[in-house]
């Protein structure tokens, strides 16, 4: 079934719950800082819904919360109620955060435990295919500059770590790139493909 309308109720990143939702390499992700949303919010919300995809078919548009009025939720129900054709969105908000029953009913929710699987799905797909299909992958999503999935290899990255700490002479180059990978001026394509080769005896010990 198709949903253009996503809820996440948790104070979770973007990208821990972005495979949930329909996106393909046709879809284009906008990512809205985190904010508190109000009437003014909302109109500019739906000026960005109504823009099309460029050289895409659809968009996504990712809001995170930080706090959300009354007036906000009536005026969002009429948006949801009525999206660009094109336009899906993903809607991150806290618990704490009451909401109306009639804006709830329009979206699809994400539960925090399948977020979390997501994250981790994204970096095992990663890790256990071959070399080249990795660094194959890794051109594909540099050039489209997806930086939710590279935050989703990171958050990955730093699980990996945790639970495989003994690797010994890798160890050093996998938290190099844990320590830079998306950060202000790294080269994320350069750190993905020293990643794409340190982890591969990690793999292949499994």
């Amino acid at each position: 079934m198709y949903h253009h309308a996503f809820l996440l109720r948790q104070a979770l990143s973007a990208e821990a719950s972005l495979s949930l939702c329909p996106v393909t390499d046709e879809t284009e992700v906008f990512v809205s800082p985190e904010s508190e949303i109000g009437i003014g919010e909302v109109r500019a919300l739906t000026i960005e819904a109504s823009r099309k995809p460029r050289e895409v078919t659809n968009r996504l548009i990712v809001v995170r919360v930080a706090s959300l009025t009354f007036e906000a939720q009536q005026a969002l129900l009429k948006l949801l109620e009525e999206p660009p054709v094109t336009t899906s969105f993903l809607f991150i908000v806290p618990p704490e955060i009451s909401l109306l029953s009639t804006l709830t009913s329009r979206f699809f929710l994400i539960t925090t435990r399948d977020a979390q699987k997501s994250v981790s799905s994204i970096f095992e797909d990663f890790v256990t295919s071959t070399p080249a299909a990795r660094l194959e992958e890794i051109g594909k999503r540099t050039t489209k500059k997806d930086t939710i999935w590279i935050e989703a290899i990171k958050s990955g990255l730093k699980e990996y770590l945790i639970k495989d700490s003994h690797q010994g002479n890798s160890l050093s180059t996998l938290s190099f790139v844990l320590a830079h990978l998306n950060t202000r001026g790294a080269s994320n394509k350069l750190l993905l493909e020293e990643l794409a080769l340190s982890v591969q005896s990690g793999v292949e010990r499994r």
